[in-house]
């Protein structure tokens, strides 16, 4: 039997809403990890137009006032509450439950500053930005921007930023993430494009086999979501 193709858009309409509607997964934010080892680095929620840096494991460096300069509608007293009732626990905090009720519900009413988990540009390495905007929500699967127009999920050609290499970061062309990679020079630059395999690259990050770091893009202002290999 012949499949139209519409037939085969619609199959793949279907085996991209059954990944959407995947029940919670298990995605590893690779900047706790961090936090814990060296006891410094960023955290993956915003405030103003930065994230947030700790120097410890703790919400007491989440919420310090004179690092983050949080505004005065969120108390001193608020905040000693919120870190008793966690334990002092910052990845505690980012638990679903946890930041559903105070990250999302709460401290942006309290401090508009407070900008809560920002979405970011799928990245595999500060070279090698793609133009797909992911968001991520703790306890919900990874949400990536536009695929419903997606016609192949598992060769998908993205367009990388104008960057001065080809720097793949911990992947390769095929590692069954990145199908294929091409260059076309320009007059004055060189446009960079890879193929890649949307539907293992969602797969395994709502399984945690691909971690996320969330981070600021070194040379502009976006909001990166760096793949990492488990």
């Amino acid at each position: 039997m012949k499949i139209t193709k519409e037939q085969i858009k619609q199959l793949i309409k279907e085996e991209l809403r059954s990944l959407l509607e995947q029940p919670e997964g298990n995605i590893i934010i690779k900047n706790f990890e961090e936090i814990e080892d060296n006891k410094q680095g960023v955290t993956p929620a915003m405030y103003g137009d930065q994230l947030i840096e700790v120097w410890q494991d703790s919400l007491t460096a989440f919420f310090d006032r004179k690092e983050i300069g949080w505004g005065e509608g969120f108390s001193d007293e608020n905040m000693t509450k919120l870190i008793a009732k966690f334990d002092d626990d910052l990845e505690d905090f980012f638990q679903a439950e946890n930041w559903n009720q105070f990250g999302v519900m709460v401290l942006p009413v309290l401090d508009p500053e407070f900008k809560g988990i920002p979405s970011g540009y799928l990245a595999f390495s500060d070279e090698a930005i793609t133009d797909l905007l992911a968001t991520y929500t703790p306890g919900e699967t990874i949400k990536i921007e536009g695929l419903d127009s997606v016609e192949d999920l598992e060769k998908h050609r993205v367009k990388l930023n104008l960057s001065i290499s080809s720097d793949l970061g911990e992947f390769e062309v095929g590692d069954d993430y990145i199908v294929n990679f091409e260059e076309h020079e320009m007059m004055h630059s060189t446009d960079r494009y890879l193929d890649l395999n949307l539907k293992k690259i969602i797969e395994d990050i709502n399984s945690g086999q691909l971690k996320i770091r969330i981070e600021h893009d070194v040379g502009g202002g976006d909001i990166l979501y760096t793949l990492v290999k488990y």
